[in-house]
């Protein structure tokens, strides 16, 4: 059913890591020197003028936002199988962790290279697993909820 509640949070989920690949993750500078910029496909080292100096490419963060995309979208369409659902949720909420963690390691090597320790700027597409946790959270309730009342009803007959 996909008018379900539990399906509404799956699809914002999956809109919000679908909005990691096109959004800035981390920006840091140092003082008028050089710029570091993260997304989804790159770390990417600018000169003052903008010149891309130096690129890495960061394509575990486009596939890990993909597949956790993906596994948000498919449990939708799951929606006769709740135990099923319960499962892959749990496998969304470890691909938005692994994530955030390459997010973290992407940030360590962009610091690496300028050579400073400052976190720099968090920008938008770094919070967006966040989001996609919490929704993910929610929905596994309410597919909990529907999976306890159904047992209930099998309880009657």
């Amino acid at each position: 059913m996909i008018q379900r509640i539990q399906s509404i949070f799956l699809f914002i989920s999956a809109v919000v890591l679908i909005l990691v690949l096109f959004l800035p993750i981390w920006s840091s500078s140092t003082a008028g020197t050089y710029n570091m910029l993260l997304d989804a496909l790159s770390l990417k080292m600018l000169d003052p003028a903008g010149n891309v100096l130096k690129t890495e490419t960061t394509v575990f963060i486009t596939a890990l936002a993909t597949l956790g995309a993906i596994n948000s979208l498919y449990t939708i369409f799951k929606f006769r199988k709740r135990k099923t659902q319960i499962k892959l949720g749990l496998l969304n909420l470890v691909v938005n962790l692994l994530l955030i963690g390459s997010f973290i390691y992407a940030i360590k090597v962009g610091q690496d290279l300028l050579g400073n320790n400052q976190w720099g700027m968090m920008q938008a597409g770094f919070f967006m697993p966040f989001i996609s946790i919490i929704c993910t959270l929610f929905a596994n309730h309410y597919i909990r909820k529907d999976e306890k009342l159904v047992r209930s009803v099998d309880r009657l007959r």
